[in-house]
């Protein structure tokens, strides 16, 4: 009896996890379900140390790995029709050039990655421990239609090249300890970012500078350092929610945060507003 294929969803795609003891019945699956990627994890039932059956299945568009490491990408470049990129795990020798029509990437940076930029149908980019020798963004801004960008645990000390993102929506920069200047931010008053998050990126200053991104609706920077006040809220129309959860505001106002939606702060003791039940901010 042929086992169980489980299908789940990666995000807004359909994931097929293949079990490698079965691949033409789990590949089967994957074209009858019309999935968006097929998925390879130990914990679901891949065995091998290798992705060689792609072969066989070169009009594949999208290829997760959830879990192994050392997987050689060589069988990957036969994938031309490619669109969903993930490994979690850094891969060996992997060049995001062979993949023209790749929409979507999700990879764990090393020095074997290369194609990082010029990517002109890449929407959405995450990088984890991404360390560019110019310790910025100018070579993943090469990547012009990207609507989504995460970075995590990155080495960059500057958000240089950003604003040349025109397209970018959603800007996630988490456990980046190096990176100091903000800056770019005064350059995107006409980027359409609506969501913003900074996270455990403690050395960073200018806070304000998030003002000058006009089209922001949702703001988080927690753990994110000391800001000097609070103030640039009240330049920033569209914003609705702001968190700054372990963030400490110097100066102790937060009058500029009463007109917002929603609001959470921690330290609540030395401000001169509190948040109520709906998590609305109020004078104490």
């Amino acid at each position: 009896m042929l086992p169980s294929i489980r299908s789940d969803t990666w995000g807004k795609y359909r994931v097929v996890w293949v079990n490698s003891d079965h691949i033409e019945h789990s590949m089967g699956v994957y074209y009858s379900q019309r999935a968006d990627a097929v998925g390879i994890s130990s914990s679901r039932g891949y065995k091998r140390k290798d992705v060689s059956f792609l072969a066989d299945y070169q009009d594949v568009t999208g290829v997760i790995n959830n879990t192994e490491p050392g997987i050689p990408c060589a069988p990957l470049t036969g994938l031309a029709g490619l669109k969903i990129l993930a490994f979690r795990e850094s891969p060996s020798e992997l060049n995001l050039h062979a993949f023209p029509k790749l929409e979507y990437a999700l990879i764990t940076w090393g020095k074997n990655v290369t194609g990082l930029g010029g990517n002109r149908r890449l929407k959405s980019l995450g990088l984890q421990g991404y360390k560019p020798k110019t310790k910025d963004l100018r070579e993943v801004a090469t990547n012009d239609a990207l609507e989504e960008l995460s970075l995590t645990k990155s080495g960059i000390t500057s958000l240089a090249g950003l604003a040349a993102l025109v397209k970018l929506t959603k800007l996630d920069v988490s456990y980046c300890s190096k990176l100091t200047d903000i800056g770019e931010f005064m350059r995107m008053k006409e980027v359409p970012i609506t969501e913003l998050e900074m996270q455990n990126c403690i050395h960073v200053r200018n806070h304000a500078c998030v003002s000058a991104v006009e089209s922001l609706k949702i703001l988080r920077m927690i753990k994110c350092g000391i800001m000097d006040q609070v103030d640039f809220v009240a330049d920033m129309q569209n914003l609705e929610q702001f968190v700054f959860a372990g963030t400490e505001v110097k100066s102790g106002n937060l009058q500029a945060l009463t007109r917002l939606k929603y609001c959470y702060f921690t330290k609540q003791g030395r401000y001169t507003h509190k948040l109520d039940k709906r998590n609305r901010v109020v004078l104490k």
